[in-house]
């Protein structure tokens, strides 16, 4: 019988943690903490998928590594009330849809109108991150798509709803770092079978197309992130948490967080 030698390969050049992927699975070093890890199947992402009867031989679409640190750096995260996940997505299709997280939305910060932002950055793979912003006005829904590659950062704006996306072959590998002062909400998405549009195969690419479950017009650009944070985003924080001060104090920064400042053509 043939053995098959599963290759592991090293992240810290991107992520700047000693970790490494293994079978589409984390490894970390003795000296990295994180969470149980979260695992997302196909029976809890039907209700957000174009087509919920979809069938798969993936047994996890995507694994989620919560408060990802170097045991040293726990009080940097705690005093700064912020988290460093991570999120390893499988390659491959659900019908004619890429993998995909299944979404959600962030509530709004007590005494202000702004909703908590977000920082992801890709670690390994080919990501399509969807940023819907939430309106249940009637008006027209506008949609940013950002491609990012490896070393590449985005920002959710406030307002938005946000989906990743594995255009690649390979497990998409993403770090983010949000404010642990909020719960994430999924039900936006299942309410209405996943964002405004769907990102399709297309030959070697994807094409996107409109979700029928929203009647309101829909625009979308698709765009590149500008760039933020030269080293990978864990080093960045530990250096520097307070350039992330953003995360837990939106309100502060309504000018810099909008679109235009975070996204390029």
């Amino acid at each position: 019988m043939k053995i098959v030698k599963l290759k592991v390969e090293g992240l810290f050049k991107n992520s700047g943690l000693p970790i490494s992927i293994k079978d589409g699975r984390l490894l970390l070093s003795k000296d990295t903490y994180s969470s149980p890890v979260q695992k997302r199947t196909l029976d809890e992402t039907k209700r957000f998928l174009k087509d919920p009867a979809s069938k798969t031989e993936i047994e996890n679409l995507y694994l989620m590594y919560r408060g990802v640190k170097l045991k040293k750096d726990s009080l940097v995260f705690k005093k700064n009330s912020a988290s460093y996940d991570i999120t390893v997505i499988n390659p491959g299709f659900l019908g004619e849809e890429f993998v995909k997280t299944i979404g959600h939305i962030h509530p709004n910060k007590p005494r202000t109108k702004t909703t908590y932002p977000e920082i992801y950055e890709v670690i390994k793979g080919k990501a399509l991150f969807l940023f819907q912003e939430i309106n249940l006005s009637g008006k027209n829904v506008k949609l940013y798509l950002i491609k990012a590659g490896p070393g590449e950062k985005t920002i959710v704006p406030p307002g938005f709803g946000h989906i990743s996306i594995n255009i690649g072959n390979k497990p998409l590998v993403l770090s983010n770092i949000q404010s642990t002062n909020f719960k994430s909400d999924y039900s936006f998405f299942k309410k209405y079978r996943g964002a405004a549009v769907y990102a399709i195969k297309n030959n070697k690419s994807f094409k996107i197309i409109k979700n029928p479950d929203y009647k309101n017009p829909i625009s979308f650009k698709i765009v590149k992130p500008k760039k933020i944070f030269k080293t990978p985003l864990y080093q960045a924080f530990i250096k520097n948490p307070e350039k992330f001060d953003f995360l837990k104090n939106p309100e502060k920064y309504k000018n810099f967080l909008i679109p235009k400042n975070l996204f390029r053509d």
